[in-house]
């Protein structure tokens, strides 16, 4: 807490900051709790927390429950049921607000093997440099660490390992799409708290989602024109299901509705990572002038 007596002209005259700690009980913290109600609960009890903090606190609030989740029970009581299967729809849309723990198991299935851990993070980054399946097999491990909240200050200082994620990123985002998501989400993992946003900034991440986001756009008309083309000339051909341009249509549908529901995942966690960058005024205004108010209207 800082206090600053100031005079007419505009100068600070005495000053004095003390470091201020409160403790927070937190009795309703269960699995099934609202979390947007106890953190608004919390900033109600300390004043001092401004309310644009209320996405970390947030954050920090699901990684208690998900902790609180894993510890062994204390007693030999059965533990009560969750109500897991009532809330996690509403929850998941709670994204925007920075949570981490959004369905990452629909979304980035994590690799096979033993799990992620930071002391085989050199071997992650000896993968990227292999082939396709073992840099998406690298990507899944990094965003495992990556959802940790715990693991983030550590690989910050991994300047290696962040820098390979962008140029990646920026070189192979229009031909692999499962590797494309995994890094976007590994970056978003750290949009989650404004302390990172510099590192996010430093690697122009934001300014390539823009830019993609144009791009997936484009790739998605281009898509709906191929698959309109394929239908006409399947219509033109007759009913029969069996005939050659029947059966084309069918196998081109198939493969862009497996296209469309890959490139959702990317224009969701891109927007939901924009969103959060977006808390600065002057990235906000950037993003403004980079043309993404358009894009957001088509999507």
């Amino acid at each position: 807490v800082e206090a600053s007596v100031v005079a007419d002209d505009g100068d600070t005259v005495v000053a004095e900051k003390k470091e201020f700690q409160k403790g927070v009980q937190l009795p309703n913290l269960k699995p099934d709790c609202n979390v947007i109600a106890l953190t608004e609960e919390i900033i109600r009890q300390c004043p001092v927390i401004p309310a644009t903090k209320m996405p970390d606190i947030s954050q920090l609030i699901r990684y208690l429950q998900k902790r609180h989740k894993n510890d062994p029970p204390r007693s030999k009581q059965p533990p009560k049921p969750s109500a897991e299967g009532a809330a996690p729809k509403r929850q998941q849309r709670e994204l925007a607000n920075g949570f981490i723990e959004e369905p990452f198991e629909d979304v980035c299935p994590p690799p096979s093997g033993k799990p992620a851990t930071l002391e085989e993070i050199e071997n992650y980054l000896e993968m990227l440099y292999e082939d396709e399946q073992r840099r998406v097999e690298s990507t899944g491990y990094i965003l495992q660490l990556c959802r940790s909240p715990v693991n983030l200050e550590e690989l910050m200082e991994n300047d290696t390992v962040l820098g390979a994620l962008s140029r990646l990123l920026r070189e192979e985002s229009k031909t692999n799409m499962q590797l494309t998501i995994n890094i976007i989400y590994c970056f978003f993992c750290f949009s989650a708290f404004s302390k990172f946003h510099p590192l996010i900034h430093k690697h122009k991440i934001g300014a390539f989602l823009v830019e993609n986001i144009a791009y997936e756009l484009h790739r998605y008309k281009h898509w709906m024109k191929l698959l309109t083309d394929k239908q006409k000339k399947a219509q033109a051909s007759g009913k029969a299901a069996d005939s050659p341009e029947q059966l084309a249509f069918t196998k081109l549908k198939t493969q862009v509705i497996d296209q469309v529901h890959e490139q959702d995942k990317v224009l969701r966690v891109s927007l939901y990572m924009l969103l959060n960058l977006a808390e600065d005024l002057h990235t906000e205004s950037k993003m403004v002038k980079k043309g993404l108010i358009p894009h957001l209207l088509t999507v």
